[in-house]
């Protein structure tokens, strides 16, 4: 399927900005994965839900270009299992 319009102007349509998120949903929840909306602070449910997830897990990763996150994240925990990590930067870390 081909665009007839230019991303910006898809996007710039509140209706078909969320249909768009409806439809990406969908397809990660048949893939297994948790999906969450808040219309509000995103950042606070971010980090809201990686506290919770942090609970039943190992480790949780948070990538987010939006460097709040970090701070509230710190602020909000002292958890040494939630790793910020920004899009586009990856680093390795060898256990000894």
């Amino acid at each position: 399927m081909s665009a007839t319009m230019s991303q910006d102007k898809f996007l710039s349509n509140d209706k078909n900005k969320q249909r768009l998120v409806n439809m990406l949903c969908v397809e990660f929840q048949k893939e297994g994965l948790v999906t969450k909306e808040d219309q509000e602070d995103a950042d606070y449910l971010v980090i809201k839900s990686a506290l919770e997830i942090e609970k039943m897990s190992q480790c949780i990763v948070v990538v987010r270009e939006d460097i709040d996150l970090l701070v509230i994240m710190k602020a909000s925990t002292n958890s040494e299992n939630i790793f910020f990590l920004k899009p586009g930067m990856l680093y390795i870390v060898q256990q000894p």
